[in-house]
């Protein structure tokens, strides 16, 4: 009867230290750890068919909760968690595609195309005082900016497309913001529109065949501009004040206007102003 006990208690003790170890592999860091990676499906992924969508405007924070919510937005607007809007196609010939202003929720705009709106003087995306969203692999055709960032800062656009419109990607008073991996080709103007904004960072975008230049700079500091090495068009910087006042690294095989200051041109590594 003794042993029967023991053998008893043994097996007891031996399913207790297997569930206890089965329950604490699933609370490792690694499981417990969710990263915004891993909550956001894979930029690259093969997008959905879009759907025609009318034009959206979003202005303030309560105002985008409740567009999440009637429209089934996936996310919640923190950094773990952003709202989601995917795989529209919008045609912005009444008004702009996507306005979104007076917001500092966290949110992607990805695979949505956005055409028409330049006869009317409309914008494809247009972010007017937003921090904190990013666009993705999204499309802009013939509007007056593709898009616009206006008194925006720490926001992310990175594989998207501007085409025929009058400025691919137009920054004005915006700040800290990336632009990378984009392409702006046979815009009316500019590729790439810089107006009194700083520290932003402009990376290795596909530039070709825009009107005037790939790239305008005006009375801006400290931005990054690197590697955008598609086109041999020129890069301008201009100033419309006396004396200089333009600051920041540049590179490639642009020409540079007078009334330019404080700084340096690259080509292949090699510092060639």
């Amino acid at each position: 009867m003794f042993n029967k006990r023991k053998h008893v208690l043994i097996l007891t003790l031996i399913s207790c230290m297997l569930f206890g170890a089965s329950m604490l592999s699933l609370n490792t860091p690694e499981i417990l750890q969710t990263s915004r990676k891993t909550n956001i499906k894979d930029i690259n992924e093969k997008p959905k068919i879009s759907a025609n969508h009318g034009t959206i405007f979003i202005d303030g924070n309560n105002i985008f909760a409740d567009n999440a919510s009637s429209e089934g937005w996936v996310g919640n607007g923190t950094y773990s968690n952003p709202y989601i809007i995917e795989n529209y196609e919008i045609n912005a010939s009444i008004r702009h595609g996507i306005e979104i202003r007076n917001t500092n929720l966290y949110f992607i705009i990805r695979n949505v195309t956005v055409s028409d709106g330049r006869s009317n003087y409309n914008h494809g995306f247009y972010f007017n005082n937003v921090t904190n969203g990013e666009l993705i692999n999204n499309t802009a055709d013939n509007n007056i900016a593709s898009f616009l960032l206006r008194d925006s800062n720490n926001n992310t656009l990175t594989g998207n497309t501007a085409t025929n419109s009058l400025h691919g990607f137009r920054i004005w008073y915006s700040s800290n913001n990336t632009i990378t991996n984009n392409t702006a080709n046979d815009n009316i103007e500019y590729g790439i529109y810089l107006d009194n904004s700083n520290n932003n960072k402009i990376s290795g975008n596909f530039l070709l065949l825009n009107g005037l230049a790939s790239i305008y700079e005006k009375d801006c500091l400290w931005n990054d501009i690197s590697e955008n090495i598609r086109g041999l068009q020129s890069f301008t910087l201009f100033s419309d004040v006396d004396g200089f006042d333009e600051d920041g690294s540049f590179t490639l095989t642009w020409t540079v206007s007078e009334n330019a200051d404080n700084y340096t041109l690259y080509q292949n590594g090699e510092i060639v102003v």
